[in-house]
This record gives structure tokens, C-alpha cells and sequence, in this order.
């Protein structure tokens, strides 16, 4: 095989999608026009210090400063507004689900979409490098905080990206202005944070420990995958089982986030803090799957219900981590009693009643939209985050007006506790028992008409 077979054979193997978004980036007038203005920013920052208003020994500090809140402006509009509108537009203007009429995977899919972001954040990157080079020859900044605090902030606009593409992924008008609206929030925010904190440390890359990066670079990247989970849950077909790599990911997350602590000395460790911080990580998954379990369909796919297993752990198992809203409340439920267990190896009794509330609300609202999708027909034609949304509102609705003419105290307590929530969120599931029974049921019974087949096909044989 000669040079240009190889490159062809290498070629046939790069991911399509990766290609296409590629194409289409570098042919986005809008990215390219920027590109331009992002170098006219730059030249005009280095202007702007040869002026008095700097002293010399700040020059690099400040060039550096500015450099970082242009690479975060621009980041956040070309890796993550671009891109989120153009997957939005594919989805939204399809007639048909293309991940229907492809053989790539989910996964596939939506690496190639994330590729082509990080490749032009890199393309940002690399116009900024340069300067980057000229701010540490100005002085001011150490070259070590230069690039933990570059790659830091490369991997969140790697996030940024990743959260557009889930935004773009629920092809919903909705979502994507809320999307926009937020990060140009979120634009405005962090540049006002960096140049407060300029202010105070006179360095945006102000020092940190490698314990302290570390941490924070874990931190974004398992935030990051639980996005890419997400999106991709978002983009397989309604038949698939789409919820499986989701909850297996936050059981994971669940299981393991208190190993991070472990990269310093045990000795020093406060592991009650670390219990808590579980604990409001905890409440925060539990919301989460709360919701989606609220979004997920009452009757379980044929490919879902035909990969059931066999015996009956297994099945439970299973049922807990595939689709169906069923198992996903019980899920919930699953993290919530771990949460209750924590909660009694914790010495600091005045704070886990509040995670638990929370917790436990989380789970009332979910199970109570169940509920009311069931007994009420007309609410299962509303999109399951709308049902979802509108039931928090309808309960912190009632939870105001109950604080609000409540004149004796007692009831004003009970109206407010958090042990209540946890008894309603039980009524609740209680509520919901006969649909969870029905679609564990349903896997049972695909498991007997599979062994019924298997048994006809061999006395046939």
C-alpha cells in the first residue's frame, strides 16, 4: 500500500459528522469575521499599554487578563452558540430522525459534533498564542499560571460546547434561546469576575496549588461527561435505550466523586465536609433524575423490553438503569436512601435536614407530575419537561400560599418542614406503585414469551 492509499484508508475512517461540522465552520462567515475582530482586540490591547495607566511591572499581567476574557467571550460565541444553532436547525427542519437512517451511534455522532468545537476553540487559541508568548516576555505573569489557567479554561469552553449541543439536541425554540440568553449571561459574568479578581491579585492566573487544579479540572470533566451522556441520550431514537448510559454514568458519579478527595493526604482531609459536599451532590442527581424520570414514556420500547435479562436480579437491576419512567423514579429513590444512610454516619445534624428536604421535594414533584399524567389523559399530549415545570410551580405555589395565611405558627412549621416533603414524596410513590409494578411486569413477561419461544423453536427442532 503506497502514501495516498494510506491517507485514503486513514480518511475513510475519520468520523463524518467530524467532517462536515469542519467544513461547515470554516466556511461560517460569521466565525470568520470574528476571527478578524478577535486580532484587531488584540492589536489594540497592545496599544492601549503603551499607555501610563500601567505600570511596567503589570504589563504582562494585564495583557494576559484581557487575552483570557477575549478567549472566553469568543469561545462561549463560536463553541458553543454556533454550533448549538446549526445542531438545532439540522434536528428542527429533519422530517425524519437521521439517527434513524445512519449507522452511526449515538456516541459517533455527537463526538463529531464536539471535535469540531474543540477544533475551533483551538483555532481561537492559536490566534491568541502569540500575544500569550509577547504577555510573558512583558512580565507580570509566570509562565506556570499562564497554561494551567489556558488549559483550565480550555476544557470549559470544551463544556460550553458540549452544553450547546445538548440544548441543540432537544431541538426545542425554547431551549436554544434560553441556551443563548444564558451564556451571554454567563460571558458577561465571567469577565466581570476576571476583572474584579484582576483588581484584587493583580493576575487573572493567580496561583494554585496542583492539588487545587486538579480538582477543578476533575470536576469539569465529570460535569462535561454528564453532558455528553445526556446528548447523547438525546439524539438516539425513542425506542432505544436511551436512559441506560445516563444513570449508569450518575451511579458511577454517585459511587466514586468522594475518591476525589483522596489526592491529598488523608491525614488532612475534613472528610465531614466531604460527606457534605456528597450529600449536595446527591440532592442535585436525585433532582436531576427526578426530572427526566417525570419525561420518560409509562410504556417501556420492544428493544428495551427484549434485552431483558433472564434471572431475576439482573431484571431489577436492569429495570432500574433502562428507560421507563418506572424505573427511574425508583431509581431516584435508590440515591435518596443512600443519601438517608450518609445522613446517619454525618456528626453535623443541622445540615442534612436540609439536603433531604430538597431531596425529598425533588422527588415529590416528580412522582406528583406521574401521578397526574396518569390519571388525567389531556396531560400526556404536553412535552414531559413542560408537565415537569408546571407541577414545581403549582407545588412552591401552594407551599407560598400556605406560608402566607398560615396565622398560627404550628401549622406555618408544618407547611415548611422539610420531614414533610419526605412523607408526601412516600405517598406519592405509593401513587405510582401500580405503574411500577405494571412496567416491571411487562419486562417479566417479555422474559416468559422469549423462553416460551426459545421452547417452541427447539421441540420444532
Amino acid at each position: 500500500m503506497n502514501f495516498r492509499q494510506t491517507i485514503d484508508a486513514l480518511g475513510e475512517r475519520v468520523n463524518p459528522v467530524l467532517v462536515k461540522e469542519v467544513r461547515q465552520s470554516f466556511h461560517n462567515t460569521w466565525i470568520l469575521v470574528f476571527a478578524a475582530t478577535v486580532l484587531f482586540g488584540e492589536l489594540l490591547i497592545m496599544l492601549m499599554l503603551q499607555s501610563e495607566v500601567f505600570s511596567a511591572a503589570r504589563r504582562g499581567s494585564v495583557f494576559f487578563t484581557l487575552l483570557l476574557c477575549i478567549l472566553t467571550g469568543g469561545g462561549m460565541l463560536i463553541g458553543g452558540a454556533i454550533p448549538m444553532q446549526r445542531f438545532y436547525n439540522e434536528r428542527k427542519q429533519s422530517d425524519l430522525d437521521y439517527s434513524t437512517m445512519t449507522n452511526l451511534s449515538g456516541v459517533q455522532m455527537v463526538l463529531g459534533r464536539l471535535f469540531s468545537g474543540a477544533l475551533t476553540i483551538l483555532l481561537l487559541y492559536a490566534m491568541c498564542l502569540p500575544f500569550m508568548v509577547i504577555s510573558y516576555f512583558l512580565g507580570g505573569v509566570a509562565l506556570t499560571e499562564m497554561l494551567a489557567t489556558a488549559s483550565f479554561f480550555f476544557l470549559v469552553l470544551l463544556l460550553v460546547t458540549q452544553a450547546g449541543l445538548l440544548f441543540g439536541a432537544a431541538g426545542s425554540r425554547i431551549a436554544s434561546v434560553v441556551f443563548q440568553l444564558g451564556l451571554f449571561i454567563a460571558g458577561w459574568v465571567v469577565i466581570l469576575a476576571a476583572l474584579q479578581l484582576f483588581e484584587v491579585s493583580g493576575v487573572f492566573g493567580f496561583a494554585l496549588s496542583l492539588q487545587t487544579f486538579v480538582i477543578a479540572v476533575s470536576v469539569t470533566l465529570l460535569i462535561g461527561g454528564l453532558l455528553f451522556v445526556l446528548t447523547v441520550a438525546a439524539v438516539l431514537p425513542r425506542p432505544a435505550n436511551r436512559m441506560l448510559p445516563v444513570r449508569l454514568y450518575i451511579f458511577a458519579l454517585w459511587a466514586l466523586i468522594p475518591a476525589l478527595p483522596a489526592i491529598w493526604d488523608v491525614d488532612v482531609v475534613n472528610w465531614q465536609r466531604v460527606l457534605e459536599a456528597w450529600a449536595v451532590l446527591t440532592m442535585l442527581l436525585i433532582v436531576l433524575t427526578a426530572g427526566i424520570a417525570a419525561c420518560e414514556r409509562d410504556v417501556q420500547s420492544y428493544r428495551v423490553l427484549r434485552r431483558t435479562p433472564g434471572n431475576f436480579l439482573f431484571r431489577a437491576i436492569f429495570f432500574l438503569f433502562s428507560s421507563g419512567s418506572g424505573g427511574g423514579l425508583c431509581f431516584a429513590w435508590l440515591l435518596f436512601a443512600g443519601m438517608a444512610v450518609m445522613a446517619g454516619y454525618g456528626t453535623a445534624k443541622n445540615f442534612w435536614p436540609v439536603p433531604l428536604g430538597w431531596a425529598a421535594l425533588a422527588l415529590f414533584i416528580g412522582g406528583l407530575a406521574l401521578v397526574l399524567r396518569g390519571f388525567f389523559r389531556p396531560l400526556r399530549r404536553l412535552p414531559g419537561p413542560v408537565l415537569c415545570l408546571a407541577t414545581a410551580g403549582l407545588v412552591f405555589f401552594v407551599r407560598l400560599v400556605l406560608q402566607l395565611v398560615a396565622a398560627n405558627e404550628d401549622w406555618l412549621e408544618i407547611a415548611t418542614a422539610y420531614g414533610v416533603y419526605i412523607v408526601l414524596a412516600g405517598i406519592v410513590l405509593l401513587l405510582n406503585s401500580a405503574m411500577i409494578l405494571r412496567q416491571f411486569g411487562d419486562c417479566s413477561r417479555a422474559v416468559r414469551e422469549r423462553r416460551a419461544a426459545a421452547r417452541e423453536e427447539s421441540g420444532r427442532s
